[in-house]
């Protein structure tokens, strides 16, 4: 249930993005109560997807229930092309990490974002990196579908 407060920056568009799940007090039973749109998922956890199955698959599993919650999901910390692949496969919404940029400031933004697109094509700033997701009530899958074929790498 959203408090007033939480349902008034709802609406007026702003998103709130919990940042670093799966370290420390991590719960996703708490993420039913939180007014969150995105969750961004620790590098300790991303950073073994291409290498841990074990870690695959509980990666897999944190973001069905994100999704199934209607929440976007990002991998932070994205070194390694394979790492890439492999969430692409399991639905990640989206990635941030060294191997698609490093951090600029503001201004910088714009020749940063060509520097992605002449490395991994113009796919990748909008439908590969970024998946839209359409709004959603809580508890709706908002998804907007698996990633296109020529973004699976």
């Amino acid at each position: 249930m959203l408090s007033g407060a939480s349902l008034a920056l709802e609406t007026a568009g702003v998103h709130i993005h919990l940042d670093d799940f799966g370290t420390g007090y991590s719960s996703l039973s708490m993420l039913r109560e939180l007014p969150i749109s995105t969750l961004k998922v620790d590098r300790s956890i991303v950073s073994r997807v291409d290498t841990d199955v074990a870690e695959r698959h509980l990666l897999a599993g944190v973001v069905n229930a994100a999704h199934a919650l209607g929440l976007a999901v990002v991998a932070e910390g994205v070194e390694r092309e394979a790492q890439l692949v492999q969430i692409r496969e399991l639905g990640m919404d989206a990635a941030q990490g060294y191997l698609l940029a490093r951090p600029v400031p503001a201004e910088e933004l714009p020749a940063a974002t060509s520097s992605v697109e002449e490395r991994w094509g113009s796919a990748a700033v909008g439908q590969c990196v970024v998946r839209p997701r359409t709004p959603g009530s809580r508890g709706v899958d908002a998804d907007a579908g698996p990633a296109p074929a020529s973004c699976r790498g």
